[in-house]
């Protein structure tokens, strides 16, 4: 473990933030510039005997996440700054190096604001996000495969949903569609992997169900799928129906002015057990392949969110939400989105509202 004052390159260590499945991630300035970043530092055991099996499964989960994050220039994305290699006191490191994030995860966001699940409304904000985000990534052919709250870190302090602005972090073990192969151990987070992941065979639509079950949670303060272990999850995963959202903890959605019934009917079927059974990917390999993602489009039609978002968002006053046909559903995941938003009396304002009442 390093310790605090270390210093390697032009970085130097502020203190310990947590261990990983695959290092150790730290507080760290970075000298030059003045400023507070977060590097992740490969297991030292990985690079000390490089040359065991789990080391190098280690090395290659590293190596494969900062070429992911390298790919990928989005503001919905956490960035990369700087990945390399150091040495410290004649132990040889590799390192990823990120922003700063002092809210930490949205997960921590809504625990320190005593928050167990979120408004429709408010939902809208962070969703919206979250989907732009997992749709760049799969543009560039990678699925995520650890979509949850936890995985997206909070940018700047606020204490509004609406001026929430989230992050995707977290591609270790992210899956390159154009690449053959994959590691045989079975990698995500229990709660919220679909059938198809417990057998190694992801796909898009892999990503449809995690975060299908994460606007579940947000919604409900639940998950779709309970168990206290790995047996119990893959048994719920693989043949248990989760309950319709709208029928859940009533004291919730009254505060929240209740879940509409026909949400249900779209995050249910996000929910599939045969991911051909969700909204379709059209994603196809080779130069002719259509980037679509059917996903997003349904959830906004069915209630929760505007058909579009801008990086940059402005809320002002506008028109109630109405569908716009100017601009056709896009892909697996917008179309899921658009499904959601179009049964619900709007109660969120942005420019790019403002923008589409004008155009419409």
């Amino acid at each position: 473990m390093l310790q605090a004052g270390q210093r390697f390159d032009d970085y130097r260590i502020i203190n310990f933030f947590e261990s990983g499945g695959m290092g150790e991630i730290y507080l760290a300035e970075e000298v030059s510039l003045g400023r507070q970043v977060v590097i992740k530092v490969i297991r030292p055991e990985a690079i000390k005997y490089p040359n065991s099996e789990e080391a190098r499964k280690v090395i290659q989960l590293f190596q494969r996440e900062a070429t992911a994050i390298a790919r990928l220039n989005h503001p919905y994305i956490l960035p990369l700054y700087r990945s390399g290699g150091a040495t410290i006191d004649a132990i040889p490191l590799m390192y990823m190096v990120m922003p700063y994030c002092q809210e930490k995860s949205l997960s921590d966001w809504m625990y320190t604001h005593g928050k167990t699940a979120l408004s429709p409304q408010e939902v809208d904000y962070t969703l919206r996000q979250a989907a732009e985000a997992l749709q760049y990534a799969h543009d560039q052919g990678i699925i995520h495969l650890d979509v949850k709250p936890s995985n997206f870190l909070i940018r700047y302090p606020t204490d509004d949903v609406s001026k929430l602005n989230m992050q995707l972090m977290d591609f270790g073990i992210a899956k390159f569609t154009a690449t053959t192969g994959m590691s045989q151990t079975i990698r995500g987070s229990l709660e919220y992997m679909a059938p198809e992941q417990w057998e190694n065979r992801p796909v898009f639509a892999t990503d449809q169900y995690a975060l299908a079950i994460m606007i579940y949670r947000l919604l409900t303060g639940q998950s779709p799928f309970n168990g206290s272990g790995f047996e119990q999850l893959w048994h719920q995963h693989r043949f248990v129906q989760p309950m319709p959202p709208s029928t859940l903890n009533h004291g919730i959605l009254t505060l929240n002015h209740g879940i509409l019934p026909s949400v249900d009917s779209v995050l249910l079927r996000a929910l599939a057990k045969n991911p051909n059974d969700r909204y379709p990917s059209r994603y196809r390999s080779g130069p002719t392949r259509d980037r679509s993602l059917p996903f997003l489009d349904n959830m906004r039609q069915r209630s929760l969110l505007p058909f579009r978002s801008l990086p940059f968002q402005r809320h002002l006053p506008c028109h109630p939400y109405r569908t716009i046909h100017r601009h056709p559903p896009r892909g697996e995941l917008q179309r899921f989105l658009h499904h959601l938003s179009a049964v619900k009396p709007s109660h969120s304002y942005s420019l790019e509202c403002y923008l589409f009442s004008l155009l419409a």
